[in-house]
């Protein structure tokens, strides 16, 4: 019977990767994922502040009028303060009218 000699793993023309390498890879895959959630948990609480800013933003002109709401060069938004005189109640009474005469609102929707 003719044996074949003996050649080790490397030498017999199987190509693969060492579980070194293998485990390196991972390691690498491992840090590139953890700093991508990061950047992507960051710029999605960006985006929340700049919805929450927008929203107060809103909410302040309604009680204190927009400034920037002028008609023939004269402001024309006074808001809740300018109409009723004081500030409201609750946030309800940007919305509907508490009983006030002068209340001209809604001075903030729903959207």
């Amino acid at each position: 019977m003719d044996r074949q000699p003996y050649i080790p793993f490397r030498l017999r023309g199987q190509r693969g990767y060492s579980l070194i390498e293998l485990v390196v890879v991972l390691i690498i895959v491992g840090i590139l994922a953890s700093v991508a959630l990061k950047s992507l948990r960051t710029a999605g609480v960006v985006a929340k502040t700049e919805q929450t800013r927008h929203e107060l933003d809103k909410l302040a002109w309604a009680i204190t009028g927009n400034p920037e709401r002028s008609s023939g060069g004269v402001r024309s938004d006074y808001g809740y303060i300018g109409d009723v005189g004081a500030l409201p109640p609750n946030l309800d009474a940007l919305v509907t009218n508490p009983g006030y005469a002068t209340w001209k609102g809604p001075y903030i929707r729903d959207d």
